[in-house]
Parts: structure tokens; sequence; C-alpha cells
């Protein structure tokens, strides 16, 4: 056992009301729940739900810290449905959408309000629209290459100074983008903004769907690419119910099929009780009386482990 001498920062944890979500970021001592002080990229192909994600996970972590959230919208966004998915996940506090005539200007803007203590959930959404100044005002053709990725390094470094300054644990969320390598010889897919935010990042999370539903709603699945807090490779599933957001008691549904507390053959069955087909819990989602077996089932799961263990490995 080592001594730790001079200023230590402790990490925080906040349990969110998703059962695997918590446990995908699980550490040798059991701890359990979403890494609070870090950076966390949160990728996948356009459309899959990132930015509803983010948002609910914000909701909760700002409620829970009772702080502000900052947005760098650098993609064109919905405000009555980013309010609808904050609402839903609890949050009724400040969403300050930053300003600026450019990005640059917008992300500095946001640099400010994350070293303030009263902010504690920066969004920047996306990355990989970040447009440069030298694009904006350029001609069509002119080479810029690097210029996203420095923009996206400097601001990475500036988080992380924030947040060693500041005594209120805070977290920003990177949504971005999935492309696939170029060229006859390539093989497999990269992030937008370069490799520095990949190293800065203390946590990354792929999204991909992993079942539609006809009204709309989709099943997504995560996977844990890096932990810096843990194990890596850990997978999560939530559920993105159709213009309401992530859903905890569909989710912890879905949650309690995966834990095997809850069998899904045809329709769901959880002990003796039969809720009949998924799409008809889908249709009563606002009955959260029914959801409450469920969540009371994954509390009774006390072993912290998601049942496939296979691809465990923890980060240096």
């Amino acid at each position: 056992m080592i001594t730790i001498e001079g200023e230590t920062i402790l990490l925080h944890r906040t349990l969110t009301p998703f059962w695997s979500l918590n446990q995908a970021f699980i550490n040798k001592n059991g701890d359990i729940g979403f890494p609070v002080r870090a950076i966390c990229e949160l990728y996948g192909p356009t459309g899959v739900g990132k930015s509803t994600i983010v948002y609910a996970i914000s909701g909760y972590i700002a409620s829970e810290l009772n702080g502000s959230i900052s947005l760098a919208d650098l993609e064109i966004f919905d405000p009555v449905f980013v309010n609808t998915v904050l609402d839903n996940a609890g949050y009724s506090g400040i969403l300050r959408v930053e300003p600026g005539d450019t990005d640059e200007k917008i992300l500095d803007a946001q640099i400010k309000s994350l070293r303030s203590e009263s902010f504690v959930v920066g969004i920047l959404d996306s990355l990989a629209a970040i447009s440069p100044i030298a694009e904006v005002k350029g001609k069509a053709g002119d080479a810029i290459w690097g210029r996203r990725a420095m923009i996206a390094a400097q601001h990475a470094r500036k988080v992380i100074n924030a947040f060693r300054q500041k005594e209120v644990p805070s977290i920003l969320f990177i949504t971005n983008h999935v492309h696939q390598n170029m060229g006859t010889l390539a093989k497999g897919t990269h992030t937008a903004g370069g490799k520095t935010k990949e190293y800065l990042a203390t946590t990354r999370i792929r999204i991909y769907k992993s079942k539609d539903y006809d009204d709309g709603s989709v099943l997504l699945k995560g996977k844990v690419e890096k932990n810096r807090f843990g194990y890596s490779k850990r997978q999560f599933q939530l559920f993105n119910l159709a213009g309401w957001g992530i859903h905890p008691g569909l989710t912890a549904v879905m949650d309690c099929v995966l834990a095997g507390v809850a069998i899904e053959d045809r329709t769901i069955r959880l002990g003796d009780t039969k809720y009949g087909y998924f799409s008809k819990m889908i249709e009563q989602a606002n009955d959260a009386e029914m959801f409450q077996p469920f969540v009371e089932a994954l509390k009774e799961q006390t072993n912290g482990r998601l049942p496939d263990r296979a691809e465990d490995s923890e980060e240096d």
C-alpha cells in the first residue's frame, strides 16, 4: 500500500437510474456510477441518439451536483426536444447556450463558463461540426488540414486545466461521429478531431443501435472503449423512447432481461408476473408503477457485474 502525499482530488461518481450504465464503469473496488471530473467522448453513426444520451445523463449529473449546463452547440438543435429530455431527466436548472459568431468564440465562452463553480456539465455537440475561421472565410478547396484537430486539442487541454482548479466535480461531454478510414488499403474507422482529444478523454463510449421499434423508439447499446477509472470494454444499454428521451422504466425492463432476472420470450415475464409484449409496454411508458418491480429487481442485484466479463481489461 502506497501513501499519497500532497493535495489529492477525488473522483466523483454519479449513480444514474440506468443499471447497466452504472455497472459499465465498475472498478476493482466495486465502485459503480458515471465518472465525473473528466472528459467523456461519446461517438457513433449519424442519428443514432448520441445527443439524446448526453442530454439525459447531463440532466441527472447536473441535478445531483446542483449546477448548470453549458452547451457549445455547433449543430442545429431543437430547443423544445432538448428541454423535454432534460425535464424528463429531472433537471430544472440553467442550460446556457454559449454565444459567439465563430466556433472558436463559442468554445472560448464555454471554457469561461466551465471555470465557474456553478457550471458542472459542459456539452460540445458536435466536435465534427467545428468550422475553423479559415474554413468559414476561406474559399472552397483551401487547404486547412489539421485546424479542427488543433482547436479540439486546445479546447480539451483548457477544460482539463479548468477542472483541476475547481472544487466542484465537473464533466465535459463531446459528441462525435464515426468515419470510415479512406484509401483502398485502409481498414476500420476513426473519429473527427485528431488523436489528442482521444488521449485526453478519460472515458470514450461507442454507441450503436440494437433494435428499432415501430413508433420510432430505439434500444441503444454502448461500449466503453476507454475507461481510465476502471474496466474497459464493458457494455450497457439504454432505451430511447421516441419524443421523450432515455426512459428509465423501459431501460430497467431490458436491463432485467440482460441481468437474467426477467425473461423476454415473445412477452416479458418477471417472476410469476407476465407483462405482455414489450411493444405494449412502450405504449404504457407513462405508467411509472408498472415499471417499479423491474427497478426494485435491479436494486437487488448486489454483485455489481454484467453477465459477460470475457472482454474485461483494466486501463493503465
